[in-house]
């Protein structure tokens, strides 16, 4: 099956005996996100920027992992609990930035982790995923307090 991206030009492909496999053939969502706890902020998806993988990382179909996919979109599918996608909020722009092709900033946030997670958030024609937000100042600070 053939996946758009949300307010991306492009799109992504996942296998038609995954999407059986995890339920997510006969899916129908019930709300904006899947389910996760009660701590967690909800991000439209449009605001993230997508998460690439490397070719240096091999995975079973254009860099997703069949068994952590097809296991992702099994628990959206029964409406089961699911971490939250952990973001970076990405910084405002400064006025230095203004004549150069990073004024068009299209994303409030970056991934830090949550490959499958976000995708199969798309697959599910979700609008929002739930997420923990880090703040580049957060990262700073704890990145002195360990002397990094």
């Amino acid at each position: 099956m053939r996946v758009p991206m949300p307010h991306f030009p492009c799109g992504f492909e996942i296998p038609d005996d995954w999407l059986v496999e995890s339920g997510m053939d006969a899916f129908t969502p019930a709300s904006s996100s899947y389910r996760s706890t009660a701590n967690a902020v909800i991000v439209p998806l449009d605001e993230i920027e997508p998460p690439y993988r490397a070719k240096t990382c091999p995975n079973d179909w254009l860099g997703f992992d069949r068994t952590r996919m097809i296991r992702v979109m099994s628990w959206i599918a029964t409406e089961s609990e699911i971490e939250a996608i952990p973001l970076i909020q990405l910084p405002e722009l400064n006025e230095r930035l203004a004549s150069t092709p990073f004024r068009y900033r299209r994303y409030s946030y970056g991934t830090t982790d949550g490959f499958h997670r976000f995708y199969a958030s798309v697959v599910a024609r979700f609008e929002n995923v739930p997420a923990t937000i880090t703040t580049v100042s957060e990262l700073m600070d704890l990145a002195e307090k360990l002397e990094l």
